[in-house]
């Protein structure tokens, strides 16, 4: 990391991110460190917060930046999807209905920039995060 006190970048020069760098580290050790349990809850976050975020976008009238964060949503359905063990039983083939559905939300939320779509994909995912959090973790908050 560069001491910012002994160095100066000319004039129009980027800035060192240091910090930025920094946090990528910390969260790349975050996930390299993480069980299993902990790494599903990670998804679990991150899928609500890319959902969240989109939301904000499209009521701002941006469905163009929201669509990266709804892609990534849908990408983390389908690791959490092929995540299941369909021999595991009755839940996880039920869980694999449910996910098969919230992606078909969330595409319909991203091509149709549609708010309800993706506040529906929300209601169906977020009870299972939080009971992930709960009944594995121990209510700890994973990221």
């Amino acid at each position: 990391m560069l001491n910012p006190t002994l160095w100066k970048a000319p004039a129009g020069a980027a800035q060192p991110r240091a910090t930025g760098a920094a946090a990528a580290r910390y969260q790349a050790d975050k996930v390299a460190s993480a069980t299993p349990a902990e790494l599903t809850g990670m998804l679990f976050s991150a899928l609500l917060s890319r959902i969240d975020e989109a939301d904000a976008l499209l009521a701002q009238g941006a469905p163009g930046q929201a669509n990266p964060k709804l892609q990534r949503a849908q990408a983390i359905v389908d690791e959490l999807r092929g995540c299941l063990n369909p021999e595991a039983g009755e839940l996880a083939v039920a869980l694999d209905g449910v996910y098969a559905w919230a992606t078909q939300l969330l595409v319909t939320a991203c091509v149709r920039a549609d708010r309800d779509a993706l506040a529906q994909a929300r209601q169906l995912l977020e009870p299972i995060a939080t009971a992930w959090k709960q009944s594995v973790l121990g209510g700890k908050d994973p990221a």
